[in-house]
């Protein structure tokens, strides 16, 4: 489970991992159940299947799955102002953390 809302420890993103088929691509990949509605202004819904590129960094505005200070994970967007990042949810009920 991956949250679009809330974040959560590892322990609680990693209940469910869904084996991800060669054909999405080169390259490491899972498949993460989403949990919560912050993502849904990029049609991202609870309960939808989020197909996530392991790799160490993202571009500028791409949605990303990270992890929040060592242990708990989200997926949000990402906006950078020199060292200090912003999570910002496509959901207007949500706000940036």
């Amino acid at each position: 489970i991956i949250p679009a809302g809330t974040p959560v420890s590892v322990e609680e993103a990693t209940d469910e991992l869904l084996l991800t088929p060669a054909w999405f691509g080169k390259g490491s990949m899972i498949a993460l159940r989403v949990m919560g509605d912050s993502m849904e202004g990029d049609a991202i819904r609870d309960g939808d299947i989020a197909i996530i590129k392991l790799q160490a960094h993202g571009a500028p505005s791409d949605i990303v799955a990270l992890r929040i200070d060592g242990s708990d994970f989200t997926l949000k967007r990402v906006e950078m102002s020199g060292d200090v990042a912003r999570l910002i949810p496509s959901n207007p009920s949500h706000h940036p953390r």
